[in-house]
């Protein structure tokens, strides 16, 4: 894919803050479920670091995904976007064919590594 096409950049400025709120709402989801089940047993410290490590991994994801933002890396967002679970379906399906197969492939390709 030589570059994203037009339509399709305002379609994903159009959900980022979306495809944000849900990335962020599954990792506060995670962080209460390592609380609520006292992960590594009853000790507190363990479960902090399980909890500080599960939000240090997710930082990175949402630093990955959502900053530098720019249409130079939309379809690599949109890629890790899909990836995350983090677009609905008919998002998805709003895409143009093209960006569509593109993301497919790079899933693809990406399950290969």
């Amino acid at each position: 894919m030589k570059s994203f096409p037009e339509s399709d950049w305002k379609k994903l400025r159009a959900i980022r803050d979306k495809a944000l709120t849900r990335l962020c709402t599954k990792t506060l989801e995670g962080i209460q479920k390592r609380i609520a089940r006292g992960d590594a047993g009853n000790d507190p410290h363990k479960t902090y670091l399980s909890v500080y490590r599960f939000i240090d991994d997710q930082d990175s994801q949402i630093a990955f995904l959502f900053n530098d933002w720019r249409r130079s890396r939309a379809l690599r967002n949109l890629t890790g976007w899909v990836q995350a679970k983090i677009v609905e379906d008919e998002e998805f399906e709003a895409f143009s064919e093209q960006t569509k197969e593109s993301v497919r492939e790079l899933i693809k390709i990406r399950q290969i590594k």
